[in-house]
């Protein structure tokens, strides 16, 4: 009876584990195009290339709405899911993306900006357009009214002001893809990827599901108001990239300390930061992390059953603008044997005057 009472135990923590362990990676692009910006653009061969790698090595493609479904309900993923997300809805999305996503019957996500597609922005999908991929296999979602950065509040604006602006932004993004297409997955990607704690209680309390712009793969310890996602062009996308960052695994963390993303001009990180993540199975003497623009920085690593405790050495103060940290171990553990578990945060940093930086 010992040994039978001892077997059901030693079951049900691998379940509890494998739960710890199941995962999905999100891609995120904007221009499939030779012909635009880099920083946002991804050529349509390399991203072929990315398609075809994909069903080369047997990921599955789950459109966004399924993996956030197994997310809420804190279910199994298998460990080679991958999404497939576009944000603010360019041309190049439908003409040359789709084509190429239909070959390879990969579901997914487009977050639209409403202004530019009710402009009629030559740039920008129609509403036509948007409508035939919400019938074959897209999932179109809210990007905001504007794209506007949700974050900064206008010049004299109370918070109260903000505060209603940023929902209509939202609520109104939500209204028009009801109107136009008969359905909105309250789904929402942030501009720019920039939110704060604020804006996520107004998130969650819309029944939103949301993501940002920092790497990391996914699972149902993160907020749901917070996801992370790879960004993919030219230079992050290379294929020697793409193949880590798609088998990644997820480092959420339990509490950082700054935990702020938007630091005032008196707040420094003179004094290093804590961060304290869920137990893995990672070669803690291999955890590395680089910190916005000063590269590789020293760690304090310690680990025991409860935690992963992370202390880094004193931090040269943020240069305005967005900033970020991101960290990477190597798997222990011989199933995920050459796959790397991956954090990122990021922080906002004013003018030292307190205004908002311009942005390039």
């Amino acid at each position: 009876m010992l040994v039978k009472f001892k077997h059901t135990i030693f079951i049900v923590s691998l379940l509890l584990f494998s739960r710890y362990v199941s995962s999905a990676v999100i891609l995120q692009y904007h221009h499939v195009s030779d012909d635009t910006p880099s920083i946002t653009s991804i050529s349509p061969k390399l991203f072929e290339q990315h398609l075809s790698y994909i069903k080369a090595q047997g990921y599955q493609v789950w459109g966004l709405p399924k993996v956030v479904s197994y997310l809420k309900a804190k279910r199994d993923i298998p460990s080679n899911v991958t999404v497939i997300t576009f944000d603010d809805a360019y041309g190049s999305i439908y003409h040359t993306a789709y084509p190429i996503l239909k070959k390879y019957h990969c579901p997914f996500t487009v977050f639209v900006a409403i202004e530019p597609v009710d402009q009629a922005l030559k740039s920008f999908m129609s509403w036509e357009q948007l409508k035939e991929l919400s019938e074959n296999g897209g999932t179109i979602a809210n990007h905001t009214l504007s794209h506007t950065h949700l974050v900064r509040k206008a010049e004299g604006e109370s918070e109260s002001d903000w505060l209603k602006r940023v929902g209509q932004e939202l609520q109104g993004t939500e209204d028009k893809l009801i109107k136009e297409l008969g359905k909105s997955p309250k789904l929402l990607a942030y501009p720019y990827g920039e939110f704060t704690g604020k804006i996520q209680k107004m998130v969650a309390d819309m029944g939103l599901v949301a993501f940002g712009q920092h790497s990391g793969a996914v699972d149902f310890r993160y907020e749901l108001t917070g996801l992370p996602r790879f960004p993919m062009n030219d230079n992050f996308g290379v294929m020697e990239q793409f193949k880590i960052k798609l088998a990644s695994l997820p480092l959420p963390y339990k509490k950082i300390t700054p935990a702020s993303h938007l630091l005032t001009k008196d707040e420094t990180l003179k004094e290093g930061m804590k961060i304290e993540f869920y137990p893995e199975k990672i070669q803690t003497e291999q955890l590395a992390c680089y910190y916005a623009n000063h590269g590789k920085i020293k760690l304090d690593v310690s680990q025991n059953e409860q935690r992963i405790l992370v202390t880094t050495e004193p931090l040269p103060a943020l240069l305005p603008g967005r900033s970020r940290i991101n960290c990477t171990a190597p798997s222990s553990e011989a199933v995920n044997s050459g796959r790397y578990y991956w954090f990122s945060h990021y922080w906002m940093q004013t003018l030292p005057s307190g205004e908002w930086y311009p942005e390039p």
